[in-house]
């Protein structure tokens, strides 16, 4: 009996996002099913959490930086450019949010939406 599901939203799930309606919209859909879900599941034992993270050093950023023409450092510091860290956040650091939310030590936490956005949501 029980489980843990790590949704994976967006800091754009959390907010707007300019140019970005329908991705944030879809993104809004992943944090309110994480905390409508974590609500009718949590009776199960099942806890239903979500990672909202910013720009993330993946494949859509290097999507971006390609579409830019730009040189990758003048790309990345436009798009760095609202993060008060002034960086693109590592895979590793949005796997070291999963792991947290998943792990059997926070089992009283659930509905929560994570942000892993460099400080964004703190502006």
């Amino acid at each position: 009996k029980g489980g843990v599901i790590v949704n994976i939203a967006s800091v754009a799930g959390l907010s707007g996002a300019p140019k970005l309606s329908v991705y944030a919209a879809a993104k809004h859909g992943v944090v309110g099913l994480t905390r409508s879900a974590a609500v009718e599941y949590a009776s199960k034992g099942i806890r239903i959490n979500a990672v909202c993270p910013a720009h993330t050093r993946t494949a859509m950023v290097d999507g971006f930086v390609r579409f830019t023409g730009a040189p990758e450092a003048e790309a990345l510091a436009e798009l760095t450019r609202g993060v008060p860290m002034k960086r693109v956040g590592e895979v590793d650091e949005i796997t070291t949010g999963i792991l947290f939310l998943a792990d059997p030590a926070n089992s009283f936490m659930t509905g929560h939406a994570l942000a892993l956005d460099g400080g964004i949501g703190a502006i």
